[in-house]
C-alpha cells in the first residue's frame, strides 16, 4: 500500500471510532456524515470490491487484519445504524461473498493472525455443512447480525413490502437464533465473563425482531412524550398487523431484557448496545399502554419490572453516554405516566388498542415511538412537559382517541 492509501486505510478506521462516539454523545447528523466519508474512503481504496485482496497491502499479518476489522466494523456500523434511524446505508451492501472475516482476538493479540480466515461465503453456508470443522470468531456472527438488520431496512423503506419478503427476513432471525443456540454470551465457567461480541450479536438479531416485528404489530405505535428519544426514527405503523407481530416484538424485548441481567458491567459494553436496550424499553411501554385497562395488576407488573430494568440499564450507561442518559431520562417520564394508570383512579372502560395514546396536554399525538427529532428543536417544550409531569403523573389518564 502506497503512503497516501495507508494514511486513508487509518484515517478510516479513525472515522469508525469517532462515530460511535458521535452517535453515543447524541449527534446522530455528524455520525452519519463520518460513516459516509468512512465508506469513500473503503470504496476509494478498492475494500469489498469482487477481487479485492487484504495481503496486497504489503504490510504484516497484524496490520492487514487491523484493516480487515476496520472495514468490517465500517460495515456493521452502517448496517445497524441506517436500520435504527431508517436512512438508506452508505455502504452498497452488495459486497464480495469472497471477502475473509475477522480472525479471533487471540490470534491478532498474539500477532498470530491467519491469513486464510473464511470467507463470508463459507460462513454463510455453514449450516448447511454435515461435517462442520471450521471454527468461526464471534466477530463473524456479529457481522451476521448487522447483515439481517440490513435486510429489516430492506422491507422497511418503501411504502409496500412483499409479505414473503418480510417473511423471509423473520426466518432468517429464527434460523440465526437456532443455528446459535449453543452460542452464548456468557460463559458458565467464568461468573463475570462475557463475550462482547457475542452479546451484541444477539442484542443486534433480537433488535432486528423489534424492528421488524412492532410496526406490524397490534401494540399502539403513538406515544407522544418519546419524541426526542433517540435511536431509532421514521417508523410508521406498517399494514397489515397481526397478533403474531406483537407477540414476536413483545419476547424480542424481553431477551434484551435478559441479556441485561448477565453478571457483567453494563458500563464495560459498547454504547452501542443503548439503541437496543431503549427499544426493549419502548415495547414493554407500548404493550404497558395496550394492557393499562385490564384490571389485573399481575399482567402490569410484568411490563413494569422490566421497564425498571431496562431503565435502570440506561441510567447506568448514562453515566458516560449522553444517549443512554436522554434516553432514559425521556423514557421514565413516560414511564411514570403509563403505570400511574394501574391506580383506581386512572382505571378505563375502553377497550381499544390501536387507537390508544396518552393524553400530554397539549403535545401533538401523532408522534411515533420511533421518531427522532433534534433535542434542540423542542427542549423547551419538553422540559415544560417534564416539569409537568414529575407534578401530574399520578393524576393522567389514558385518554383513548
Amino acid at each position: 500500500m502506497s503512503p497516501p492509501d495507508e494514511q486513508a486505510a487509518t484515517r478510516m478506521g479513525a472515522l469508525v471510532l469517532y462515530s460511535i462516539v458521535l452517535h453515543s454523545d447524541q449527534q446522530p447528523k455528524t455520525a452519519e456524515l463520518c460513516i459516509a466519508r468512512g465508506c469513500q474512503i473503503a470504496l476509494n481504496l478498492g475494500i469489498g470490491r469482487s477481487g479485492f485482496d487484504f495481503s496486497s497491502i504489503g504490510a504484516d499479518l497484524v496490520g492487514m487484519e487491523s484493516l480487515r476489522r476496520s472495514w468490517w466494523e465500517l460495515y456493521t456500523l452502517d448496517c445497524y445504524l441506517s436500520a435504527l434511524h431508517r436512512r438508506p446505508s452508505a455502504m452498497d451492501h452488495n459486497i464480495d461473498a469472497c471477502l475473509p472475516l475477522p480472525s479471533w482476538d487471540k490470534q491478532y493479540e498474539g500477532s498470530g493472525c491467519d491469513v486464510n480466515t473464511p470467507s463470508l461465503h463459507t460462513f454463510e453456508r455453514r449450516m448447511f455443512m454435515q461435517n462442520e470443522t471450521l471454527d468461526f470468531s464471534p466477530y463473524s456472527y456479529r457481522i451476521e447480525a448487522a447483515r439481517i438488520l440490513a435486510r429489516v431496512l430492506g422491507v422497511s423503506l418503501g411504502d409496500e413490502s412483499h409479505q414473503d419478503d418480510v417473511e423471509a427476513v423473520d426466518h432468517a432471525i429464527a434460523a440465526w437464533k437456532l443455528n446459535t443456540s449453543d452460542l452464548s454470551a456468557h460463559d458458565s465457567r467464568l461468573a463475570t465473563h462475557v463475550s462482547e461480541m457475542i452479546f451484541q450479536a444477539h442484542l443486534f438479531v433480537q433488535s432486528a425482531s423489534i424492528l421488524l416485528h412492532f410496526p406490524r404489530s397490534d401494540l399502539p405505535m403513538a406515544v407522544p412524550t418519546l419524541r426526542n428519544i433517540s435511536c431509532a426514527e421514521g417508523c410508521e405503523r406498517l399494514v397489515p398487523t397481526s397478533n403474531l407481530h406483537t407477540a414476536k416484538a413483545i419476547l424480542a424485548s424481553k431477551d434484551i431484557a435478559d441479556l441485561v441481567t448477565l453478571p457483567y458491567r453494563l458500563e464495560s459494553h459498547s454504547p452501542l448496545l443503548i439503541c437496543g436496550m431503549a427499544l426493549a424499553c419502548m415495547v414493554q411501554l407500548a404493550a404497558a399502554s395496550a394492557h393499562c385497562q385490564e384490571t389485573v395488576f399481575y399482567s402490569l407488573q410484568h411490563y413494569q419490572d422490566r421497564t425498571a430494568l431496562l431503565l435502570g440499564a440506561l441510567t447506568t450507561m448514562g453515566r458516560k453516554w449522553r444517549v443512554a442518559r436522554r434516553s432514559a431520562h425521556h423514557l421514565k417520564a413516560v414511564a411514570n405516566v403509563v403505570f400511574a394508570i394501574a391506580e383506581p383512579t386512572g382505571a378505563l372502560e375502553n377497550d381499544s388498542v390501536h387507537d390508544s395514546g396518552i393524553d400530554m396536554g397539549g403535545i401533538p399525538d401523532n408522534l411515533s415511538w420511533f421518531d427522532l427529532l433534534s433535542p434542540t428543536e423542542f427542549f423547551d417544550e419538553l422540559q415544560r412537559f417534564d416539569n409537568d409531569c414529575a407534578v401530574q403523573a399520578p393524576l393522567l389518564p389514558l385518554t383513548l382517541t
